[in-house]
């Protein structure tokens, strides 16, 4: 979405929501103006534009995939994570959401035991 409309309470601020219905998927949003302004907010000092467009664009991926985890993992707190450069962190008001590596944290085992895993000729064996 561009935006969410104005609401009030908790989530007020909320970058996304998702749904799960079970085996019937799920549904899910991104405030694209809440990422945008924060991967503006956090924008590393002296980076160029195309480093600002990259971060918007690696800040809604990485929200998507948070989302998409609710989805495949209704029950649990994917929030419960301490580590800011993790996709289960519960805030995307941070630099590493949009510049920088991130990685799985207390969710990772879980995904991996619901989706199973696929090699790759990259990956390790």
């Amino acid at each position: 979405m561009q935006a969410f409309p104005p609401r009030g309470g908790i989530g007020a601020m909320a970058a996304a929501g998702s749904r799960a219905f079970g085996p019937f998927g799920g549904d899910g949003a991104i405030s694209f103006e809440t990422v945008a302004t924060l991967a503006f907010d956090h924008l590393p000092p002296g980076a160029s534009r195309a480093e600002l467009v990259a971060g918007i664009g690696r800040g809604l991926g990485r929200v998507a995939a948070h989302e998409l985890a609710h989805q495949i993992l209704p029950l649990g707190d994917l929030h419960a994570s301490r580590d800011p450069a993790s996709y289960d962190f519960g805030s995307i008001n941070r630099a590493s959401q949009f510049y920088g590596p991130m990685h799985w944290d207390l969710a990772g085992p879980r995904l991996r035991a619901a989706l199973g895993t696929h090699r790759t000729a990259a990956s390790p064996r």
